[in-house]
Parts: structure tokens; sequence; C-alpha cells
């Protein structure tokens, strides 16, 4: 059984990083003001990992 099957790729296209980097500060740091420089940008790795399947086990109520 194979409980999880990920995708994993580099990010390169500049405002696809800045988007998961925004993503990333709003849930590390809520209402934080965020700001990315290009500079920035381009010296980050991002990487995007894609959930393709996932099973577990479902609990049922006492």
């Amino acid at each position: 059984m194979r409980p999880m099957r990920l995708r994993k790729r580099e990010v390169t296209d500049a405002a696809e990083k800045v988007h998961g980097l925004t993503r990333l500060m709003a849930h590390a740091a809520p209402g934080a003001p965020t700001a990315f420089t290009e500079q920035g940008v381009a010296r980050t790795d991002v990487w995007r990992v894609d959930v393709t399947s996932l099973t577990g086990k479902q609990r049922s109520p006492r």
C-alpha cells in the first residue's frame, strides 16, 4: 500500500515564485506585510509539491 504519491518540480517563473512565497508568508505570519525584490526572488529556490494520491483510514464515531 502506498500512502502518498507526490510530484515535485522546481518553480522557475518569477510570478509563480512570488505567489508561492506570498502564500507561505500568509500562513506563517498572517497579516504581516510582504514584499519581495526581483533580486531576492531570483536568488530564492522555490519547489512545488503536488500530492497526486493520498490514502488513509476512516475512523468511525463511537
